[in-house]
């Protein structure tokens, strides 16, 4: 995944649901949970599922919404909101770096039997 930019969904702005926490991250009150939405290109050989699923697995966080994912002028791209749950002080933190990956590459590659997460 590369060309991650967070993007600010008109729900967020809904001051009964949601607060600001900043860096286009959002507390949701109702669950409550921090939440973010990411919009992602694939890069060829990646589906859907990874990068994003490791990506999950090293932050704490749960994919909570597939917003879109579609083939725009032959760029595969895909807009999710992740969010982490309320129960662990990390998560902010976490939620934090995640919003933080823009503008950088996330990516698997094999590693003897084992594939790892790359972010650079």
């Amino acid at each position: 995944m590369y060309i991650i930019k967070t993007i600010d969904l008109e729900k967020y702005h809904d001051p009964r649901r949601y607060t600001d926490a900043g860096n286009s991250i959002y507390l949701d009150l109702n669950c409550p949970t921090y939440c973010v939405t990411l919009y992602c290109e694939l890069e060829d050989g990646e589906d859907s599922q990874y990068p994003l699923e490791d990506l999950l697995d090293k932050y704490y966080i749960n994919c909570t919404d597939v917003i879109e994912e579609k083939v725009i002028d032959g760029k595969r791209i895909l807009i999710v909101e992740v969010e982490g749950s309320l129960e662990k002080e990390e998560n902010l933190k976490n939620i934090r770096e995640v919003a933080n990956l823009v503008g950088k590459r996330v990516f698997t590659y094999n590693e003897g039997m084992y594939v790892k997460l790359g972010i650079e």
